[in-house]
């Protein structure tokens, strides 16, 4: 008699754990329940009897220009907004931040900013080790090219299939293949 009562909580028990694994899982990975919707609302699961809910402030959505200033120092941001084109030279890379659109040409390694400004050429070589002169002479030259150009540079005008227009940031801070 005594073995039935045994038989039975032997029995009984994977059958409970197969219930209550599931719910303790639940519990677990939604308990901490963060909506999507204008506030954030963070359910706090310690405090069974009240459930607390902290609001926290939906963050100011920055403009793009603002976000796109902030790749750059503080004296090449009046540039940016200036010319729409600001360069950040450092030691171990090399960035250029527009906020204009600009068509690439990746076969001549082109980059075109119209602009109603005298046309102006930067060159960059993207590399990552700027400080190794050597392996840098052997990195392709990015054209940069800023300016009235009314239509496109003589090389781009044979890869036309190769030009993409693309707005925003350009930054140019590993070796690119010719």
């Amino acid at each position: 008699m005594e073995k039935e009562p045994r038989k039975l909580v032997f029995r009984l028990t994977p059958w409970i754990f197969l219930l209550v694994l599931p719910l303790l899982y639940v519990d677990i990975l939604w308990g901490h329940n963060i909506q999507l919707e204008q506030r954030f609302h963070y359910v706090s699961s310690s405090e069974r009897k009240v459930i607390r809910k902290e609001t926290v402030e939906k963050k100011q959505e920055y403009s793009l220009d603002f976000l796109l200033s902030k790749l750059v120092k503080e004296e090449d941001q009046s540039k940016l907004k200036s010319t729409g084109l600001a360069c950040n030279p450092e030691i171990f890379s090399k960035h250029c931040v527009t906020n204009r659109p600009v068509l690439i040409d990746t076969a001549t390694m082109t980059v075109t900013i119209p602009s109603n400004q005298p046309v102006q050429e930067t060159v960059i070589r993207p590399y990552a080790r700027q400080e190794d002169q050597v392996l840098l002479e052997s990195v392709t030259p990015v054209k940069i090219l800023q300016g009235n150009t009314t239509s496109l540079p003589e090389a781009a005008e044979e890869h036309r299939d190769n030009i993409e227009e693309k707005p925003g940031k350009l930054k140019l801070n590993r070796p690119l293949a010719a």
